[in-house]
């Protein structure tokens, strides 16, 4: 990422600041961080805002301008909502599991309870679309 890219990343992440300000924050010179602020006015990627505040000159703020955000649009709803289905697919693939080895040891229990001389087998599965776990049981050959 380049210096212009920093100081809009910069202003991105937290908003209208001095140019003195994000010098400290990129370890970079204020005069440095003006030229490049002024070079991103002229392309309409920032603007500012005069403010007075002590005795002396008044303190400009940069911000990103409506044509930057334009450009770079606030995704956050979007990374949120991929999150919160990224979130209910672990879990589910969790549950799955962890389902899968409750079937497997309900099958080992019959077996054990109803003992060698008897043959269970699982004729339907919910992980595999059916209503309920069925198992058939036969004597064993």
């Amino acid at each position: 990422m380049n210096t212009s890219e920093r100081i809009l990343m910069q202003l991105k992440m937290r908003g209208p600041q001095t140019a003195q300000a994000l010098a400290a924050q990129l370890d970079l010179t204020s005069m440095g961080v003006r030229r490049h602020l002024e070079s991103a006015l002229e392309k309409r990627l920032v603007g500012y805002e005069d403010s007075g505040g002590k005795v002396g000159r008044p303190v400009r703020r940069w911000g990103l301008s409506q044509t930057w955000q334009a450009h770079y649009p606030d995704r956050h709803a979007e990374l949120t909502v991929d999150l919160i289905g990224q979130a209910q697919m672990l879990f589910a693939l969790r549950a799955a599991r962890m389902c899968q080895d409750f079937c497997r040891s309900e099958l080992d229990v019959f077996a054990r309870v109803l003992g060698p001389t008897v043959k269970v087998v699982r004729i339907e599965h919910q992980l595999h679309g059916a209503r309920r776990c069925a198992y058939a049981v036969s004597k064993a050959e």
